[in-house]
């Protein structure tokens, strides 16, 4: 509810949000009226903050203008944000700026995103999921073209954000192209393993699936073929069956 009225009352809220942040001393509060600054929304805020932040000396509170500056969003914001990450060279920082900069969706961000996607995808797979999470649909173009990419990391994590996070049906093209090109097996089988979620043409898996099944030559990823063959493709026939039937039943039912 404080939220929502803060929202709803976002340039008066701002305006004395700021007052307080400017001469309270109790870092605690001043954490809490930053938050609250950033769902104003209030672009006006904008050019305060940046004028505020070089007076900061707390690293906390200067983490907290951050933030409330992705909330707010907006080019000003963007901008700024984007001349702090390449200033600073502590990568707890830079991933900070790059979470805030995702959060407002700022495309100009996203090549340096290439940073947190370089990173090991069993360790630091969350940083990549909350970054492009934000993103959403904005940042599919941009790890499409990075799927292409000759690190194992960024390319693993590219395959996984779209095909486990982001669930990209217009990653499937690309994936299928990349699997006949990829020479590691383990990004291979990750590939055979989320591809089947990518394509809605049940027709259209069966025969990718049993291209994969005859032409391929190692044994483990052929014997993942024929199981989603055998195994995975009738189970999923199944399930849309019986939605189809409970479907009209309802239908029946309402006439």
């Amino acid at each position: 509810q404080a939220i929502d009225y803060v929202e709803s009352h976002s340039s008066d809220i701002a305006l004395k949000l700021l007052e307080k942040i400017k001469n309270v001393s109790d870092e605690s509060s001043q954490n809490i009226y930053l938050w609250l600054l950033g769902f104003t929304k209030d672009q006006n805020s904008v050019k305060d903050l940046i004028a505020f932040y070089p007076k900061v000396k707390s690293e906390n509170i200067k983490s907290s203008v951050l933030m409330a500056l992705g909330k707010i969003g907006g080019e000003d914001s963007g901008k700024f944000l984007l001349s702090q990450y390449k200033k600073t060279k502590n990568e707890e920082e830079k991933y900070a700026i790059l979470d805030s900069l995702a959060q407002m969706k700022y495309e100009p961000a996203l090549e340096y995103t290439e940073s947190v996607l370089k990173k090991d995808p069993q360790e630091f797979y969350w940083q990549n999921y909350f970054i492009f999470g934000k993103y959403g649909d904005k940042g599919i173009p941009f790890l499409l073209e990075k799927i292409k990419s000759s690190n194992k990391n960024i390319k693993q994590n590219c395959i996984g954000l779209l095909g486990k996070w982001l669930m990209a049906p217009e990653a499937a093209t690309s994936f299928q192209e990349l699997y006949w090109k990829e020479k590691d097996s383990e990004t291979r089988k990750m590939i055979l393993a989320l591809m089947e979620g990518l394509i809605p043409d049940l027709k259209e898996m069966e025969s990718i699936y049993k291209a994969i099944a005859e032409k391929e030559t190692n044994e483990e990823l052929k014997n993942f073929a024929k199981e989603t063959l055998e195994e995975v493709l009738p189970k999923i026939k199944e399930e849309l069956a019986e939605y189809v039937k409970g479907k009209e039943k309802v239908n029946r039912e309402a006439f």
